[in-house]
Formats: structure tokens, sequence, C-alpha cells
């Protein structure tokens, strides 16, 4: 794994982030700076033939990709880039969360270091997302890498011959055609005009009457149901099933 890559991708993910309108969300901490890294290296194996910018080597872990090496190396990429560091009580786990800040104009330095390819896609997804875990993470799931692995297997960042459907193509956003957007636009008229003509719901009369005799039999209704217990199981196979790259399968 190269270092030097490392830290170039983190400062800039770093820098970016310091960039944002409000000052809460200028801080990542390890998770966010991971799974930007990751983002990183999707887009360079998406231009290189699935090879990693920075070489590290990621697997499916619980729900997202890790990195054990790439993890070892944030702490060093921060104390080389002199990053200013602050900690809090986390309600998460034992020890106090971490979270690191750069100098917003230290972006066009970090940038430099980075190629097109990778410099423009990781700032896009760091104004996408900041530190929002939440978004991050669920973005970073439905990767093509993560969609076309199961838990514990190593990912295989090379891009499929065929974008696979739902899947997402690194960071960077589709451009559409204004022959597409025209459709588009049309489309969105006809759902609106449909859903005008659409009948309105009346109340319904004699209104519900929400009274002590229907909690009554609420409340009867209620005893008489006996809870089941059970443990649903699935296949292992259905982490390569088509129906998770897929939205339209049923």
């Amino acid at each position: 794994m190269d270092a030097a890559r490392v830290e170039a991708v983190l400062g800039y993910a770093l820098a970016v982030a310091a960039q944002a309108d409000d000052w809460r969300h200028r801080e990542l901490g390890p998770i966010h700076l991971l799974k930007y890294l990751y983002l990183a290296d999707v887009a360079h194996a998406k231009r290189h033939g699935g090879e990693s910018f920075t070489g590290a080597a990621w697997t499916f872990y619980k729900f997202g990709p890790w990195s054990q090496e790439a993890h070892a190396r944030i702490e060093p990429s921060m104390n080389a880039l002199r990053a200013k560091r602050r900690t809090f009580p986390s309600q998460y786990r034992e020890n106090d969360a971490v979270r690191w800040s750069l100098c917003p104009e230290l972006a066009d330095d970090m940038g430099a270091r980075l190629p097109a390819e990778v410099a423009l896609p990781l700032a896009r997804a760091v104004r996408d997302f900041g530190d929002d875990t939440s978004g991050l993470l669920h973005y970073v799931y439905r990767t093509w890498p993560m969609l076309n692995a199961a838990p514990g297997e190593a990912l295989d960042l090379k891009h499929p011959p065929k974008e696979q459907p739902g899947a997402t193509a690194a960071v960077e956003n589709p451009r559409l055609s204004k022959r597409k957007v025209k459709r588009l636009r049309e489309l969105a008229a006809q759902r609106l005009a449909e859903r005008r003509q659409r009948p309105r719901l009346l109340p319904p009369d004699p209104p519900p009457r929400y009274d002590q005799l229907w909690e009554e039999a609420m409340a009867q209704l209620q005893s008489s149901i006996e809870p089941e217990e059970g443990v649903l199981r699935f296949a292992e196979n259905v982490w390569h099933s088509p129906a998770r790259r897929d939205p339209d399968l049923p």
C-alpha cells in the first residue's frame, strides 16, 4: 500500500469537508475517512482496469468495505498532515470518539496531489455526504464491488463489462442528454396530471368513534393474538443474487 497516496486522499477529503457551510460538519472521523479512501480507490479502478489507487486490499466486512492496513494508516496520516484532533465521549463504545479537521484553504494544494479521476469524484462525494455517516454508508454499500460480493469476501474493484442495474458507479453522477431530460420532464408532467385526475377520498360518514367500547374491543382482540417466535434464515447464496443489484426484480 502506498502511504503517500493514502495521506493525499485523506488530506484532500478533510480539506474539502472543511469548506462546508455549516461549521458543525467540517470534521471527519475514522469511519468517514476510511470510506472516502475506498471511494477514491473505486474511482481510480474504474479508469485503470480495477487497479486500486492506494494499493489497499478491501474486503466485505459486516455492512461495508474494510481494509485493516488502510485503517492503520489513518492516525499516522493525520499526524503527518498536522490535522486538528478533537475527542468527545461516545455513546456507542468505551473509548472517546475522534474527529479531525484541516484548513479549507489547503483544498487546492491537496487536490493537486491527486489525479483528476480521483480528485473530482472524491470531492463530489465529500460535498454530498460530509460527516453524514448513515448516508455515506448507504451510498458505499450500493457501489458495484459491494453488490458483487458476500460478507468476508475480497472486493474486486475491476469494473464489470456491463454496468449492473442498481449499482452505483464509483462516485460519479450520470450526465443526462437533453433528449432524456425532455423525456423525463414529459413523464413527470404526465404523472402529475394523472394524480390530479384521481378521485379525492371522502371522509367516512358517519365518522368512526374511538370511545370506550372501541378500546375494549381492541383490547380483547389483542389479548386473543398469541405471539410466535422463530428464527428466519436466508441461504448464503442470497448475497450473489441478482436481486441485490437489480431493484426491478421482485
